[in-house]
């Protein structure tokens, strides 16, 4: 008798083995164990190997095999648990990475995974058929089905299933970005912050006679576009990436990090900002000149005043950081590091944040802090730490610059 064990595959194994007439006589009963928690409580599957090796790793398929065999009459046990997507990948656990097994009552077990290629259905249904096709190979040679051995401590799945990952390098998040959802991305956020200038400009009377010199020097105004432009990144990104795929933020890149890191990251945003005044001053000793900053002129347009400090470091202190991480770290950088290393993923991805930007001491310390913070993320595997970086670095500067102003 058999049994069966799916989570990713939802029983779809269950299901082709008893679109077969005369199944019954086979098949004992069937496990779909989704969730973490129904694995352990249907199959026995101990919440701490989940929590040590993860959901979808070969210790819990063999422990998912052996679970229903233990809790059937059945002689045979396949198991399949596997990242089926579009989201849940890690960055040695890519989407289509399937772990399977096969126990056999009184008898050994044999694990095999594969990387499926193609979207959610595509991988599924391949999971099932290679499911069956391991039941069969047990059936008629139990001694040696056609399985591989168990991986080595020290081997990725990828590297043990002899696939190189697409996606990108290092410890940076590992869905496929694809060029045009970068390109959309930023397009999106780029129109949207110049439609947003329109509109506003048009609302609060910039197109009459002599009312355009003063709407720039309007606080109203400033913080306006500068808080709808930055929701609107957050807002495309969750529309282009995140909710189209049907993934979370935290498949994005947003896991969690440790007390420690985050100290580390505000330190290190702290130390950001002596690096950035002394990029900018060699940047304006080498021209010999001066440079005046726009950006200046946008974020306090009519010098100092309690409510644009307030307005511009909660939006332009924290809150545009973190968009920008999410689209200058997150998705360029995470697509540049497909196809190339640390220094010129980090070197391009900075020089387009300094180019949206627009100032050229920006752009040169957004070479050097670019490459600081694309450290921070290989280090860190999450986006948290770059961004605390980011908007430690941000407030600094913003305070210094309005202490100034007053």
């Amino acid at each position: 008798m058999i049994a069966t064990a799916e989570s990713c595959t939802g029983g779809m194994i269950a299901a082709a083995l008893t679109d077969i007439a005369g199944s019954s006589a086979v098949v004992e009963r069937g496990f779909v164990t989704y969730t973490n928690e129904a694995k352990s409580e249907m199959l026995g599957v101990p919440a701490a190997l989940i929590e040590t090796h993860g959901a979808v790793s070969e210790p819990v398929a063999r422990a998912m095999a052996e679970g229903a065999l233990r809790h059937s009459g059945a002689d045979l046990a396949v198991s399949v648990t596997g990242i089926a997507g579009p989201g849940g990948a890690t960055p040695t656990k890519p989407v289509g990475l399937v772990h399977l097994a096969v126990a056999r009552k009184g008898g050994g077990i044999w694990a095999h995974h594969e990387v499926f290629k193609g979207d959610r259905t595509e991988v599924r249904e391949a999971a099932a058929a290679r499911a069956l096709d391991m039941l069969l190979q047990s059936l008629n040679d139990p001694t040696s089905p056609d399985a591989r051995p168990v991986d080595g401590p020290d081997s990725t799945p990828m590297e043990a299933a002899g696939i190189q990952p697409r996606a990108a390098k290092g410890r940076v998040l590992s869905f496929d970005i694809r060029y045009w959802e970068v390109l959309a991305v930023l397009a999106a956020s780029l129109l949207f912050a110049v439609l947003v200038a329109m509109v506003t400009g048009t609302i609060m009377g910039g197109f009459e006679p002599g009312r355009a010199k003063t709407l720039a020097k309007s606080e109203t105004f400033a913080l306006t576009v500068l808080g709808l432009s930055t929701v609107g990144m957050f807002v495309w990104a969750h529309l282009i990436i995140v909710m189209r795929r049907r993934m979370s933020w935290r498949d994005f890149g947003f896991k969690r990090i440790g007390r420690w890191t985050v100290l580390a990251a505000f330190g290190i945003g702290i130390l950001a900002m002596p690096v950035m005044a002394l990029t900018g001053a060699a940047v304006q000793r080498l021209l010999g000149r001066p440079l005046g900053s726009p950006q200046l002129q946008f974020l306090a347009p009519d010098g100092f005043s309690w409510t644009i400090v307030i307005g511009m470091i909660l939006i332009g202190g924290l809150l545009a950081p973190l968009a920008e991480e999410i689209i200058f770290r997150g998705l360029l950088y995470g697509w540049l590091r497909r196809f190339m290393g640390l220094l010129p993923a980090a070197f391009l991805s900075a020089a387009v944040f300094g180019l949206v930007h627009g100032i050229l001491p920006v752009i040169a310390a957004a070479f050097v802090v670019g490459l600081a913070l694309a450290c921070i993320y290989e280090r860190t595997g999450s986006l948290w730490a770059p961004a605390i970086v980011h908007a430690t670095q941000n407030c600094i500067a913003m305070t210094i610059m309005f202490a100034n102003l007053k």
